[in-house]
């Protein structure tokens, strides 16, 4: 009976710790993050001669994930499944002059009996120009296959 006891107090008070352990660690995880405000007051910035957006005007926005400034498919990242964990330093040196040369150029594509003329997103490297995106703005590789001699 006495022991019947002592394992009920025991199973009780290791739940009952159990909880209080998760509370807490739910706790610490709440005060830990960064808790945004569903609305902020922002300090905005108008430059002069920038053209204003009418309503309802359609824009597009970049977003480009340079991966760490690896610049390669040869990476394959711990939390891809990998073993690489971060690129060599001469690696990103190397990527980050390459996205300095980072240009717009007007290129003009057949398609079918359509040309297709607009400025596309490119980069300049080893001497050619390598679009990464297409005319018609939907994002390409960056290959040596799509390259243009620069002229």
């Amino acid at each position: 009976m006495n022991i019947v006891i002592t394992l009920k107090r025991f199973t009780i008070g290791f739940f009952s710790l159990v909880i209080v352990i998760v509370i807490l660690f739910f706790a610490w995880l709440y005060i830990s993050t960064l808790q945004v405000k569903e609305t902020e007051p922002v300090e905005f910035i108008n430059l002069a001669n920038a053209p204003a957006l009418q309503s309802g005007q359609q824009i597009k926005i970049l977003s480009w994930n340079i991966q760490f400034l690896a610049g390669n498919e040869n990476n394959h990242f711990f939390f891809d499944g990998g073993e690489d964990t971060w690129p060599p330093i001469d690696t990103r040196q190397k990527i980050l002059k390459q996205i300095a040369e980072v240009i717009i150029a007007d290129l003009e594509v057949n398609l079918g009996d359509e040309t297709h003329s607009s400025p596309t997103l490119c980069v300049r490297y080893d001497g050619n120009i390598i679009p990464l995106s297409t005319p018609d703005a939907r994002p390409i590789l960056m290959k040596m296959e799509n390259a243009i001699k620069a002229s």
